[in-house]
């Protein structure tokens, strides 16, 4: 089983789209992942009940973080306890993390996060991909990569060579990251997020003054200039799932 630990609730006015988990479920399903998936929401006050659940388990073959609006350096308890559930599970299992999720993953090996003082990064930057990165996995993904984001903070950069960098913009320098032997793979931009609901999302922000008008304009732009290659890096997020099968793995839980 496949679990999705969704940290973040309900957006308001953007039902139609579904939470952060049911978006992470859909680009995993249409990147044809098979497996059976799980969401857990765990930013609330029953996240002690959901990891004994989960800890009483056998059958946990993956985990996901997904995107929140909190910030992942934040004190919450629920923060901390999440960094704290996931700790164990690391080299064990596969550990997804996407926006939120990467800070979290990062946060667990010791890397700091911070608000970025360079200000949000929004819309869908490209950058150049890693071309070191196992081709196995990250094969199908273009040598430059459009990932929509939507952060303002970033994590700091990791001087353990085992973890590598999927790529670097000049807002965040730490795109992602893969780290083979541990099983971690991380993105900071959000594949898993239609063009619809980014717009949707931005219009949501510049009405709420989080973001400026000139900033919605031109992460609007840059939606109309690049191609969305969140469903490919769908696709890479399966193959690095596929490659870590239960079988390979689930003896090492006990």
């Amino acid at each position: 089983m496949l679990v999705i630990l969704v940290c973040d609730t309900q957006i308001p006015d953007l039902e139609g789209w579904g939470n952060f988990g049911t978006q992470t479920r859909r680009l995993l399903e249409q990147a044809n992942y098979l497996g059976d998936i799980s969401e857990y929401v765990i930013c609330d006050k029953q996240y002690d009940a959901v990891y004994a659940h989960l800890d009483s388990r056998q059958d946990i073959d993956a985990i996901v973080l997904t995107g929140s609006r909190s910030d992942s350096f934040g004190d919450d308890e629920w923060i901390e306890a999440l960094v704290q559930f996931i700790n164990p599970y690391c080299g064990k299992i596969p550990l997804i993390g996407i926006c939120f999720g990467h800070q979290i993953i990062g946060r667990m090996m010791g890397l700091k996060s911070i608000r970025n003082p360079l200000g949000w990064e929004l819309g869908r930057p490209n950058f150049k991909r890693n071309e070191e990165l196992d081709p196995s996995i990250f094969e199908s993904l273009p040598s430059t990569i459009s990932m929509t984001e939507f952060h303002q903070d970033v994590v700091q950069s990791p001087d353990d060579p085992e973890i590598q960098i999927i790529g670097s913009t000049t807002l965040c320098s730490n795109q992602g990251m893969y780290h083979s032997s541990k099983m971690i793979f991380t993105v900071q931009g959000h594949p898993e997020f239609t063009d619809d609901f980014s717009r949707s999302l931005l219009l949501i922000m510049v009405h709420e003054g989080k973001i400026s008008h000139d900033k919605y304009i031109k992460a609007l732009k840059s939606f109309s200039k690049t191609t969305n290659h969140g469903e490919i890096i769908g696709q890479a997020m399966a193959r690095f799932l596929a490659r870590h099968k239960p079988t390979t793995f689930r003896a090492s839980l006990n």
